[in-house]
């Protein structure tokens, strides 16, 4: 499936479980955030709404209602925790991106953390599949790069990991080693 920045696109219905990793790969045309100041994010939007469950019942359980909540979320792996529709959208310009998913369905949780290393980095890294977080070794400044699009990160090793969000390569700007936390 194809995603133009600045619409929205449904991606899958999703069911209670379901582990869903979604990639993009710039195909053309120039990112830039939205009016809100955001790059592409995935929206998920469960059919139960969770709120009172007697009034206005079938819309809700069938996310016909206006009121349904919405979780926007970055681009990465998301565990659905309720049957729904995942959808992305945000960014704008004229880029245009190639979307790639898995969906593992019927899994209780979305399973331990794990942690990927890549020791003395200086150069640029692709986003390791699965990679949601990152941490860093020594204080440094990052750059976080996707399409045209690039953001400059300072980070400390006491600080919390940083989400990766939209970010499809990670470039340290000086020697240092990152710590990627995984969802598998």
């Amino acid at each position: 499936m194809d995603f133009t920045a600045g619409h929205r696109e449904t991606i899958t219905e999703v069911y209670p479980g379901d582990l869903v990793t979604v990639r993009l790969e710039h195909r053309d045309g120039k990112l830039m955030p939205d009016a809100r100041g955001r790059l592409p994010y995935l929206v998920y939007k469960p059919f139960f709404a969770g709120e009172e469950l007697t009034s206005r019942r079938r819309q809700h359980l069938h996310g016909e209602e206006s009121s349904t909540p919405e979780w926007q979320v970055d681009i990465g792996a998301i565990w659905t925790p309720t049957a729904g529709i995942l959808a992305i959208e945000g960014g704008a310009g004229d880029a245009r991106f190639r979307v790639f998913r898995t969906v593992e369905h019927c899994r209780p949780d979305p399973g331990i953390g794990h942690t990927l290393s890549f020791y003395r980095v200086d150069g640029a890294i692709a986003r390791p599949r699965g990679a949601v977080r990152l941490r860093v070794a020594d204080t440094t400044v990052v750059q976080l790069a996707t399409a045209d699009h690039l953001v400059n990160l300072a980070m400390s090793p006491n600080a919390p990991s940083y989400p990766l969000g939209f970010a499809l390569l990670v470039r340290p700007m000086s020697l240092t080693s990152l710590f990627f936390e995984i969802v598998l």
